[in-house]
């Protein structure tokens, strides 16, 4: 068989034209441009008579030695790539041969050449074939397109052939014959080609938005997007498929031509610490905001038409800058006016003696002038803030349908001091002020399992009610147990949404092939399965998930959100600029003990929030605000809970001494011997940590203060009693004396080194070493994993919450403390009808056995009619016996591996499980089908309501070229409460191409009761 197209059937456009050329087969090719990413071809149709292994042929002509780089790809009737291959590549990537830069030039000269490749299809079909450029380094050269031949015949070579003999072959090939089924199948018919037919909710801006960023992708393939699971992409929507973007409409820190003509460098623009003057313009220039509405106008107007954008972004990764420009520092001494009145009120708080406002310059550290520092900080945070809310009247009044704005800002800005120091942003602010009174928090980040929890906890703690959007993710890795437990994490935290960092390798980029989910041949990686298999669990469960909000039914543990501590501290040991005394640590092991946990901030301490949690932990949190750590002593004299470390508030929001919280903690710095050199040591002092207080730690000294804390021998305590015998190490040991309480651990020398105490009603816990750096091993890393080194700091925080009557959300009975210290069960997720969802994800090397659960449900959650486990890696869902009591439910977990979903439902629509036979399971825990095999489906169609259901049936789809049993399965009538079991087969084809992921979908109707779909996900190919 032998199939010829020639190029210039394919429909000309805006970027590919038809161009003469006597050596061309007819005399003419298709011809694109020599520049980047040139976009894909309209397609010329193309039979595929039957199925086979082929290869295919394609004559190019090259005007000269540069690299052309274009693409050929054959779609099917379902507009999914079935045949692709890069022609004329020169590759970014170094090759084989280290420390060498690919050539840019391609290794063929200037005239016709051929290139073959091997193609497998599956079966006959229609196919369109279509071209396109791709992205590259070096010089390029222009696309132009001869011909196609497609043949079954290996001895086929028509590298000899003449323009007029390829002229003359036959351009056509017969139709397609429809697949021959199997005895007792039918073939599938595939997917319609809409986030419709994968989603459990249809309207567009009540669904959970999962998105695959096409960033330099070579083509998108939306219809292949679509059977993953995913309905949104970032900037390259279509509406045709129905998939939605956001469109880049920020402007705030931007001007035109004519702006930078009429004000010459370095007038407006920014300055840096040092005095250098910067590309970028100063956010405080009145004439950059004057030039604000002009230039949002014009990116607004660009896409306000479109029905694919979904959200304007009104800020991408950025986080505002510390500006010195003359502009700024004006602006400066205006903010200080209106904030303290008078320049007496600023000396009283600073400790300064300024004359008036405008003596008042920035300084370049934080070491040179503390008060100033801090505030000139906030300032420049402040006026970052408001350059991005100043784009939301403007846009809301451009756009008549007042679509949502949000911003895709840097994780970077939250926990990280690095970056916390050098940019101003306040996340708290940012919200309220650049996001006001929208409805969605969007963020970029890159990280895994607990520390995404943390971020997103941090992030939820701060948004004011909003919805949380990660805007950009992926794993630093390549485990799909990895990917599905930290995927998993998220959507059991609540949030509404997840992209998905990026979709193909891309050809320009060297951190491709690590971030991209599909490989170079197009093929999935297998943390694509396991992100497919989630995305496909979260539309089972979307009307559910979406509607659903995070409820504490026992009080969550807070940590405080020092803000000004990021600013000022230097980072260790980390590559992202992590803090050795990282909170992120003591979340990890909040989380192993079952608690829920929250952030709080100095705001919301003024605004009453204490109220709401059960204790407050204090991680390097040396700088505290006058007002809110009188509001913390206070709290924690009439009862309330409080955890800290080194010198917890011993600094006000000026950088000046305060005593406030030392009498909470009662300890006090130890006395020290004056120093040779006439140094002033710390004194003593009844009242307070010292009145010469200790700096924070320098990051070059950070080895020399390592420490150790054992048990103290006498103590009785019943929180001693409880931990027993405990070592702990960890970095920058205190000095300290105990003022009151007792001491739970001591030091050499016999020195405190953890203190309990118990002030007013309220109880307090110290630690004399940072507990970001704590283990019960050794402190010469910061290690990432928290258990392997033992847990005597998880032993001593749990005793100590316990006797201080803080509760957790969930007791897991699981035997070996190790793997209890890896489980994480989050907080009930409730809906307003009252169904539950309790999110489940292990970060233990291997799957969990069954184990007994109890979780705290909120009063409106506790009265369901049935309980479901959903385990991740497939859409089983098995009903469990569970009761309520004491507030909590309680149930024996089976087993699973990475992540599973506790379902307790009130009043829910049907939902189906399905149990796949007939394969292995393989990468993310999918099913790993091989040709001509039959898989049989047993599905499960649950009625979790009051309500009986009448005689329905169950629609079932699968892959074009694959057979069903039956494409409908009738379903008898479904009690209140009830199920019912049927059957179907599910057939493979007899030849497998490239491997991919099929999706096997199933969806319940009855009268106007109707399921979302459960998708079975199923490794396919070679």
């Amino acid at each position: 068989m032998l199939v010829k197209v020639e190029a210039e059937a394919v429909p000309a456009d805006a970027v590919w034209k038809v161009e003469e050329n006597p050596g061309a087969s007819g005399g003419r090719l298709l011809a694109a441009g020599p520049y980047d990413g040139v976009g894909e071809s309209a397609g010329a149709d193309i039979q595929i008579p039957r199925a086979g292994r082929y290869t295919v042929w394609v004559r190019y002509h090259k005007p000269d030695a540069n690299c052309s780089g274009f693409f050929v790809l054959f779609r099917d009737e379902g507009d999914e790539d079935v045949a692709f291959h890069k022609c004329d590549w020169v590759p970014v990537l170094p090759t084989a041969r280290p420390y060498e830069s690919t050539d840019p030039r391609s290794p063929r000269g200037a005239g016709f050449h051929w290139e073959r490749f091997a193609a497998t299809f599956e079966r006959p079909l229609a196919a369109r074939l279509s071209f396109g450029g791709y992205i590259h380094r070096g010089g390029h050269g222009a696309r132009q397109v001869d011909c196609v031949l497609v043949t079954d015949d290996p001895r086929f070579d028509p590298r000899a052939l003449t323009a007029a003999a390829l002229t003359a072959l036959p351009r056509a090939a017969r139709v397609a014959a429809p697949p021959v089924a199997p005895s007792g199948f039918t073939p599938a018919r595939g997917f319609e080609l809409s986030p419709a037919a994968f989603a459990g909710v249809e309207a567009p801006d009540r669904q959970f938005r999962l998105g695959l960023i096409h960033n330099a992708a070579l083509f998108a393939n939306h219809a292949q997007v679509l059977q993953f699971g995913f309905n949104r992409d970032h900037g390259g929507g279509s509406k045709r498929h129905g998939i939605l973007t956001m469109w880049p409409a920020e402007s705030f820190g931007e001007a035109s031509e004519e702006l930078a003509q009429r004000h010459p460098a370095p007038e407006g623009r920014f300055v840096n610490s040092t005095g250098q003057v910067g590309s970028l313009w100063s956010l405080s220039y009145p004439p950059l905001q004057e030039e604000l509405p002009k230039l949002l106008a014009e990116r607004v107007g660009a896409a306000v038409d479109r029905d694919d954008v979904e959200f304007w972004r009104i800020s991408g990764e950025v986080g505002g800058y510390l500006d010195y420009s003359p502009s700024s520092q004006a602006a400066f001494r205006q903010w200080l006016a209106r904030k303290h009145g008078d320049v007496a009120t600023l000396n009283q708080r600073w400790g300064s003696a300024y004359a008036s406002f405008d003596e008042i310059v920035p300084p370049a550290t934080f070491a040179e002038n503390r008060a100033c520092w801090l505030e000139f900080r906030d300032f420049c945070g402040t006026v970052f803030a408001e350059a991005v809310g100043r784009q939301l009247p403007l846009i809301r009044q451009l756009d008549p349908k007042k679509r949502p704005c949000i911003g895709q800002n840097s994780n970077l800005d939250l926990l990280a001091p690095y970056f916390t120091s050098m940019r101003p942003m306040d996340w708290e602010q940012f919200i309220e002020v650049a996001l006001a009174g929208e409805r969605y928090v969007g963020w970029d980040t890159y990280c895994v399992d607990d520390y995404l929890g943390c971020e997103i906890d941090l992030l939820r703690s701060l948004s004011g009610g909003r919805h949380l959007l990660n805007q950009e993710w992926n794993i630093h890795g390549v485990d799909p147990r990895l990917a599905a437990r930290t995927f998993w994490t998220q959507v059991s935290k609540g949030i509404r949404g997840i992209y998905c960092f990026m979709y193909q390798e891309g050809t320009h980029h060297d951190s491709y092939p690590k971030w991209a989910l599909l490989r170079g041949d197009l093929s999935p990686k297998e943390k694509m399965g396991a992100f497919a298999d989630a995305a496909h669990e979260v539309h089972r469960l979307e009307p559910l998930l979406t509607s659903a909000e995070v409820v504490h039914p026992v009080k969550p543990v807070a940590l405080y959100y020092s803000r000004l501590d990021l600013s000022v501290a230097q980072p260790h040991l980390s590559l992202w600029a992590e803090g050795a005394d990282s909170p992120f640590r003591v979340y990890e092991a909040l989380r192993g003990l079952g608690y829920a946990v929250r952030w709080i901030t100095p705001r919301q301490i003024v605004a009453g929030e204490l109220a709401q949690v059960g204790a407050v932990v204090m991680v390097d949190c040396q700088y505290v605000p006058a007002e809110a750590a009188a509001r913390l002593e206070a709290w924690v004299r009439d009862g309330g809970v409080v955890i800290g470390d080194r010198w917890p508030g011993a600094w006000n929001e000026y950088g000046q001494p305060q005593e406030t919280l030392a009498r909470v903690f009662g300890v006090a710095a130890a006395e020290q011997p004056k120093p040779e050199g006439g140094a002033l040591a710390v004194q003593q002092s009844s009242q307070g940590y010292g009145e010469v207080t200790i700096a924070a730690l320098d990051p070059k000294s950070l080895a020399e203060s390592v420490g150790e804390i054992w048990q103290q021998w006498d103590c009785k305590h019943p929180v001693a009693r409880e931990v027993g015998e405990f070592m702990l190490s960890g970095y920058g040991l205190q000095a300290i004396r105990c003022t009151a309480g007792e001491v739970l651990g001591m030091t050499f020398d016999g020195r405190p080194g953890v203190v309990l105490n118990e002030y007013g009603q309220g109880k307090a816990l110290y630690f004399a070493m940072m507990m970001g750096s704590l283990r019960e091993s050794s402190a010469s890393s910061f290690e990432w994993d928290s258990t392997h080194s033992g847990l005597s700091f998880e032993r001593i925080l749990g005793a100590f919450l316990r006797y201080s009557g803080v509760r957790p959300v969930a007791n897991a009975h699981v035997g070996n403390p190790r793997v209890r210290a890896k489980l994480r069960v989050e907080a009930p997720l409730v809906t307003p009808e009252g169904n539950v969802l309790v999110g489940l994800t292990s970060l233990n090397d291997a799957a969990l056995p069954p184990f007994a659960l109890e979780v705290a449900l909120p009063a409106q959650a506790r009265r369901f009619g049935r309980v479901f486990f959903a385990p991740g890696g497939g859409r089983q869902l098995i009903p469990l016996r569970a009761q309520v009591s004491g507030g909590h439910l309680r149930v024996t977990v089976p087993a699973f591996d990475t992540h599973a979903t506790l379902l307790a439902l009130r009043d829910s629509a049907p939902l189906v499980g399905l149990t796949l036979t007939g394969a292995s399971r393989g990468p993310a825990g999918l099913l790993q089908a091989k040709p001509a095999r039959t898989l049989t489906v047993r599905a499960v169609i649950h009625n979790p309501s009051a309500t009986a259901l009448p005689a329905g049936v169950l629609r079932v789809a699968a892959p074009r070229g694959w057979f069903l049993s039956a494409h409908t399965v009738k379903v008898p009538a479904i009690p209140a409460w009830g199920s019912q079991a049927v059957s179907f087969a599910v057939r493979t084809p007899a030849l497998a191409g490239p491997r991919r992921l099929r999706p096997i979908v199933t969806r319940y109707q009855a009268g106007r009761a109707r399921s979302t779909p459960a998708t079975e996900i199923v490794w396919w190919g070679q």
